[in-house]
């Protein structure tokens, strides 16, 4: 309405007694395939040195799944895309501040920590 942003998944799950049951199970099944999906970059950003090898993969990934399973709300709250531009840009650079490789050759974490926002 009103060329206000949304979401497909918000409104499937808001309308969800509307959808078939195949449709409601896959609905249900979104969340730990995005999991799935998110995880799989940041395991392999691990395994290259990329992400220092404590860093909690899935806490890290969880919180990218539930900020793209909000992104409806936010943006409809809004009214734009602004805030949930913020929302990433503001995770991506508290996960390059805490779990950038610090180990890496001289001047890679710094141009990580640049490229996140964190100059």
């Amino acid at each position: 309405m009103g060329g206000a942003p949304w979401s497909l998944i918000s409104r499937m799950r808001l309308e969800a007694n509307l959808l078939s049951e195949k449709a409601r199970l896959q609905l249900r099944e979104f969340s730990s395939r995005m999991e799935q999906f998110v995880a799989a970059p940041i395991d392999q950003a691990q395994a290259n040195g990329e992400i220092a090898a404590d860093a909690p993969i899935r806490d890290i990934a969880v919180q990218i799944v539930y900020i793209i399973d909000s992104a409806g709300s936010i943006t409809l709250d809004a009214g734009s895309f602004v805030r949930l531009e913020h929302l990433y840009l503001a995770h991506r650079r508290v996960i390059a501040h805490a779990y950038v490789a610090k180990r890496k050759p001289k001047g890679v974490r710094k141009r990580a920590l640049a490229a996140a926002g964190n100059d």
